[in-house]
């Protein structure tokens, strides 16, 4: 989230020239890595049970939030500006990484079903 934050308060980030949605795309592949992150701390500390039980949805929602108000302080920062297109690639890519993690586990429960046959 440092990172983030620090590109988000780097001026001369907003003059770097990309193609035309490329941006999305690396939003979208920041908040998947800041999701998988996020619900790895969730799930491994010990002093929240339900922040344990519910690691997948909770971390889709504060990295969602994160990108909500990231955006916010962009559009504080001279030269940058606050694009709601970049809310939801930040949704799309964290949103993408609950369904991998949702399929992977569906994929290892019927592996594990099958070794019991």
């Amino acid at each position: 989230m440092i990172f983030i934050f620090f590109l988000s308060s780097w001026s001369a980030f907003a003059k770097l020239q990309s193609p035309e949605g490329l941006d999305k795309v690396f939003h979208a592949i920041m908040w998947f890595v800041l999701c998988f992150l996020t619900r790895r701390a969730f799930f491994f500390q010990e002093r929240f049970g339900w922040l344990r039980r519910h690691d997948i949805w909770a971390a889709l929602m504060a990295t969602t939030l994160y990108g909500v108000l990231d955006e916010y302080y962009q559009s504080f920062v001279p030269a940058r500006t606050s694009d709601i297109v970049d809310v939801v690639a930040d949704f799309t890519g964290a949103l993408l990484f609950v369904l991998l993690f949702i399929s992977m586990g569906q994929l290892r429960r019927r592996r594990e079903n099958v070794e019991e046959v």
